[in-house]
């Protein structure tokens, strides 16, 4: 029987094998059912980065590195707690290799990854966007992490803008 981490990582390899057209799959890792796995993104030395948010991190293996980064200035006063991590899995997508967190109630999620490369091309700068909850600018924030693991774990973010 899979356990939850292990279909996670089924759904992450069916959803991005190329033998599977723009394939969707719901799946369930963590556990309290409140995990949520919103990006999905291969860098160019074949580790991937999963972005998401969580109720708490528990159902994280203690083999993988943690990184707990302090909060950027993103504005979330009226949160929901939620704990925004970014995954680096190994190639296989069998291992969790690091873990970066913000505080709980930094912002909603992290919602999506983008980099500064041609597909293709050595990863760049990394960039990830997520939802707040702000009585004054609430909608959601933009950031560009300060490392892109390829030339070392990111410490949290360059830059922050929140967005109304």
């Amino acid at each position: 029987m899979l356990n939850k981490l292990q279909l996670l990582l089924l759904g992450f390899l069916l959803s991005t094998s190329s033998l599977k057209a723009q394939q969707q799959l719901v799946t369930y890792a963590g556990n309290t059912g409140n995990e949520s796995f919103n990006d999905l993104l291969q860098l160019s030395n074949g580790n991937y980065l999963v972005i998401g948010a969580a109720d708490n991190l528990n159902w994280i293996p203690v083999t993988s590195l943690q990184m707990a980064w302090s909060n950027p200035g993103i504005s979330n006063n009226q949160g929901t707690g939620k704990i925004c991590f970014l995954l680096e899995m190994d190639p296989t997508l069998q291992q969790i290799l690091t873990v970066c967190s913000l505080p709980a109630g930094a912002a909603e999620d992290f919602r999506f990854l983008k980099t500064a490369n041609v597909p293709g091309q050595v990863t760049g700068n990394i960039f990830i966007s997520g939802d707040t909850q702000d009585s004054n600018t609430g909608g959601y924030f933009i950031g560009k992490l300060n490392n892109n693991f390829l030339n070392g774990i990111p410490t949290g973010f360059t830059w922050v803008k929140n967005v109304k």
